[in-house]
């Protein structure tokens, strides 16, 4: 018997992993018999019996693995919460602060956040007497055209609200005075 040969039997009969003398169906345990086989069939058995622990670790390896990724997949991080939705006007297109009865601005805001990218809707106050939106439902960060209205509102002044379309509690709002 090989030197490489020995050191591989006592290599693997001192694995736990591999006490028992069967397995996969080779009988690791057996003793040797001393044939007649060539140097070259003797070398390839010996490859394929020390291969053959490694694969089954590198299988194990993998099984274990793909299922901890499955359960972390599953499961997620129940700390982690999404960020809250936040609407701010863009600084591009931000509300004026005067406006001229019947002329129009662009006006943008942007939804910070949203899971749905759904936009924003622009509403008005006082209503009838505030101007409109074309469109009043847009998406983030996209000037809606707004226009004043023909007349001079009570109080001189107009109410302009940006609402996230996802959820309707999380708005920007800011007071344009008609002239």
């Amino acid at each position: 018997m090989s030197t490489d040969r020995r050191v591989a039997d006592i290599f693997y009969a001192r694995l736990a992993f591999y006490s028992s003398t069967v397995c996969c169906g080779m009988d690791y345990g057996a003793k040797r018999k001393s044939s007649s086989t060539t140097p070259d069939e003797r070398t390839r058995q010996a490859r394929r019996e020390r291969s053959h622990p490694v694969t089954v670790r590198q299988s194990t390896l993998r099984l274990i693995t793909t299922g901890m990724i499955a359960v972390l997949v599953a499961c997620g991080d129940p700390k982690y919460q999404a960020p809250a939705i936040t609407v701010t006007f863009s600084t591009s297109f931000p509300p004026p602060t005067a406006l001229d009865t019947s002329a129009t601005a662009g006006i943008a805001a942007v939804v910070a956040n949203d899971p749905q990218i759904a936009g924003v809707n622009f509403t008005c106050l006082p209503a009838s007497q505030c101007g409109t939106f074309t469109p009043s439902t847009i998406a983030s960060n996209v000037p809606t055209s707004y226009q004043a209205p023909p007349t001079v509102p009570p109080g001189s002044t107009v109410t302009v609200t940006a609402t996230s379309v996802t959820d309707s509690t999380k708005s920007v709002s800011a007071t344009i005075t008609i002239d």
